[in-house]
């Protein structure tokens, strides 16, 4: 599962590459707690690694 997020818009959208290689099938309306969970995942990270 892959979770894409557009820095311009804010959008998060979520798709799985292994199945949907184009991104033409966004899920994060489908599955908001999975797509909630890895954002969280996300922002842990970014805050612990200073990344941007």
């Amino acid at each position: 599962m892959s979770l894409k997020i557009e820095l311009v818009s804010s959008e998060t959208e979520l798709y799985r590459l292994a199945e949907d290689v184009g991104e033409r099938n966004d899920l994060a309306k489908k599955e908001p707690k999975k797509t909630r969970e890895l954002l969280q995942t996300l922002n842990k990270w970014v805050k612990e690694t200073g990344r941007k």
